[in-house]
């Protein structure tokens, strides 16, 4: 009993040093606001009286521009975001910021009320009392969600709107600055508080930068300082828990201002069928830009700086994400209204061409090599079932009429046989879906495979490996594709092109199989 007491205030002792540890290392007192005042004011700095709180800001240029530009920053950040804008606008325009409640030397909501009405409301106010009847709104990140929000409620104050990177859109981020993390789980948020490691704050930073080099000591000072400004840190906590209305963004359509979108291409196909590319993500309009959807997909929020239409694929041009294409817009270029109410959308295919996707003869690059992707090696077929259904059969039928490839929604996978391949070679297996919803389906211009154990060649690719094809090209010309939904049949045609670089006779193709 001696030995389990003692073991036991050994433990206590331990942990009340480490506590006392991680209180000396981490643990920050609040900055007196005069001490950061002192460092982080300038010439143009002000503060007025709004909501109850003294409100730091900056008003500088052209005081007779009668429409200024009101800059509005981001989650954890301060009017200093946007000294390099302000310091080329002011040459010409009226430039207007603020660090934000919760943020920079405004400090909290006295209420502690973080919802996106409250901040559009303080904006209304900020602007009143600066006598500001009208602006250009421009705002990052949950300053764009504002701007956006504050365009909503007061169209009248808002003559242009600049969107960066704006928030309010529904978003799974694929990176979550560690600190926002933190803040969101309950106990730690609560210790978040008292102990605000500087090193947390500097991942946080970096985990926002494109280019890690921009985040220098100075700037992650400016950061981990003005978050120790008092109530800072328990309105961060407060502001990433406080709840959001998921809906709002549906409304975005209704804004009239002009809003900066960076590109704009017109369907040389189909007359109304806008691209757009912002500084976010890129939209579809099929109504000539009255209503538009994104079409993000799997892209991450970057800014798209161009859009080109090369046949049937768009090409995306990013500031620091590179070049992204989505393959064959055909279905877009055929939706219609009318298009929509039909039980399953059969779409027409475009015309495939038969290439080779992988020649490489060689050991396969290491997995862990970056490489880019390329697009589906075979023919695109495009369905939409509205329901769920219990039976789906596709029939690719030749010229003569004879089916020369079947698949099923009752068809299995096959069978991996046991070799010296790692798993992660291989090529996920598809089937044909019964499911609601879009579906691509990919047909690889083979005649009916063989029933025999796959074996995979040596010039693999990470994760996209299909099996050695067992049956024969099939020779250009028109097929049918047959599909049939819970007994309904419908039918498109597809050309098959061979590729243009093959001068071979046809003859050679056909019972050439790699």
């Amino acid at each position: 009993m001696k030995n389990l007491i003692k073991g036991l205030k050994i433990i206590v002792a331990f942990l009340v040093l480490m506590i006392i540890v991680v209180v000396l290392l981490f643990g920050h007192r609040d900055i007196p606001l005069d001490q950061l005042k002192a460092k982080y004011t300038n010439t143009a700095s002000s503060f007025i009286a709004v909501d109850g709180m003294d409100v730091h800001y900056q008003d500088e240029g052209n005081k007779a521009d009668s429409i200024p530009i009101v800059l509005i920053h981001g989650t954890a950040s301060s009017l200093h975001t946007f000294d390099a804008w302000a310091d080329s606008l002011k040459k010409i325009n009226r430039v207007v910021r603020m660090d934000l409640p919760a943020y920079g030397l405004t400090g909290p909501f006295p209420d502690r009320n973080y919802s996106i009405a409250h901040y559009t409301a303080f904006i209304k106010d900020f602007l009143k009392a600066l006598n500001i009847q009208q602006c250009v709104l421009a705002g990052n990140s949950l300053g764009g969600e504002i701007a956006w929000n504050f365009t909503l409620e007061q169209p009248g104050m808002v003559t242009k709107l600049i969107l960066i990177d704006a928030a309010g859109y529904p978003l799974h981020s694929k990176s979550v600055p560690i600190a926002f993390k933190l803040a969101r789980i309950p106990v730690v948020r609560n210790l978040l508080t008292y102990l605000t490691p500087r090193s947390v704050v500097r991942d946080s930073v970096e985990n926002v930068f494109f280019d890690k080099q921009k985040v220098t000591d100075a700037l992650v000072d400016r950061y981990f300082e003005l978050t120790l400004r008092a109530g800072n840190r328990q309105a961060l906590v407060d502001r990433l828990n406080a709840t959001a209305d998921t809906s709002a963004y549906h409304q975005i359509k209704s804004i009239q201002q002009p809003t900066l979108i960076n590109v704009v291409k017109e369907d040389p196909i189909r007359k109304g069928l806008l691209f757009a590319g912002s500084e976010r993500a890129v939209y579809v309009s099929f109504d000539d830009g009255a209503n538009w959807q994104s079409l993000r997909l799997n892209m991450p929020a970057t800014s798209i700086r161009d859009l080109v239409i090369k046949d049937d694929d768009l090409v995306i041009g990013t500031h620091g994400r590179s070049f992204w294409i989505l393959d064959d817009i055909t279905p877009l270029r055929q939706l219609t209204n009318q298009l929509v109410t039909k039980s399953t959308i059969f779409y027409k295919p475009q015309t495939a061409m038969r290439v080779r996707w992988s020649s490489y003869p060689d050991t396969p690059l290491p997995q862990e090599e970056p490489a880019g992707q390329n697009p589906p090696d075979g023919a695109i077929i495009n369905y939409y079932p509205a329901t769920d259904a219990t039976n789906v059969k596709l029939q690719i039928v030749d010229g003569l009429g004879n089916v020369i490839r079947t698949y099923a929604s009752g068809d299995t996978l096959y069978t991996i046989p046991e070799n010296n391949v790692p798993p992660y070679w291989i090529r996920p297996q598809q089937l044909l879906s019964a499911k609601a919803g879009a579906h691509r389906f990919t047909w690889d211009m083979h005649q009916q495979p063989l029933n025999i154990p796959a074996t995979y060649p040596i010039g693999a690719v990470y994760m996209n490996t299909a099996p050695d094809p067992t049956s024969p090209w099939v020779m250009q010309g028109v097929y049918t594709l047959r599909l049939t939904v819970d007994g309904k049949v419908m039918n498109q045609s597809m050309v098959v092109n061979m590729d243009p670089r093959e001068k071979k006779a046809g003859k050679t193709w056909l019972f050439n199989t790699r």
